[in-house]
């Protein structure tokens, strides 16, 4: 190795070093347009926090909204994971994550790209009330300046809302300005257990505009047409920044 080529290494391992134990996971040196973050909530959650929409005004209990730092089912390997469920009494329930990511240039707009993993029990065949358990609860993933949150509006009765365009037609590629459309929570096969699936948006980037600070929201979420409890394991979040 010459000496250009040590040195090189050095300080990427320097670098990787330091930020050890950092949200940021990993960032390319010969590449600084790029930018990697992960999460594998192994000991808790990394700053992600949750957040139910689209139920009336007070009815969390009846819902049975829940979201907890979990480990993942028994069948699977037992290691971290946020749990987050709901029982979709309204046909509309959105259950969904959120996490501000700083460290990023300022007023610079990134292709984003989202990779999820997470256990779902939900046949993408299944048959449900009001919709499949699986093919009928899309995932959503996106990203804004301003904090993703909930706030009191109307659908055709008092509701909890979110302050962001989340509604596009249950159709991976679908998309909004804030939210894009990456797929369903369907497991193969017939059978009702908890199995690992990945979602991504590797082909489909989301474009969002950081702010003055390099600052960005991310969300990661389920919209439901399915009339019952959907409870999930979210085990890896990925995320990718790229110069656009």
């Amino acid at each position: 190795m010459n000496k250009s080529g040590l040195f090189l290494w050095i300080n990427v391992f320097v670098f990787s070093a330091a930020l050890s134990g950092c949200d940021i996971e990993t960032q390319s040196l010969v590449n600084p347009t790029e930018f990697s973050f992960s999460y594998d909530f192994e000991a808790d959650a990394q700053g992600w926090e949750d957040a139910f929409a689209d139920y009336p005004v007070g009815e969390e209990d009846f819902f049975e909204l829940s979201f907890a730092h979990d480990t993942l089912p028994e069948n699977l390997p037992q290691r971290g994971a946020l749990r987050i469920s709901g029982n979709n009494h309204s046909d509309d329930l959105f259950m969904f994550l959120r996490k501000q990511v700083s460290g990023l240039k300022p007023n610079t707009a990134y292709n984003i790209i989202f990779h999820v993993e997470l256990a779902s029990q939900y046949p993408e065949s299944s048959v449900g009330v009001g919709g499949s358990p699986g093919a009928s609860v899309a995932m959503l993933v996106g990203a804004m300046r301003r904090q993703p949150g909930v706030v009191e509006g109307n659908l055709g009765y008092d509701a909890m809302v979110p302050n962001f365009d989340h509604r596009i037609p249950f159709e991976r590629g679908q998309k909004t300005d804030d939210v894009l459309n990456i797929g369903n929570i369907g497991i193969p096969g017939e059978e009702f257990i908890y199995t690992l699936i990945s979602r991504s948006n590797e082909d489909i980037p989301f474009v969002e505009t950081t702010d003055k600070d390099g600052k960005i929201w991310v969300i990661v979420g389920t919209d439901s047409g399915f009339e019952a409890t959907t409870t999930l394991f979210y085990d890896q979040i990925d995320i990718t920044f790229r110069e656009n």
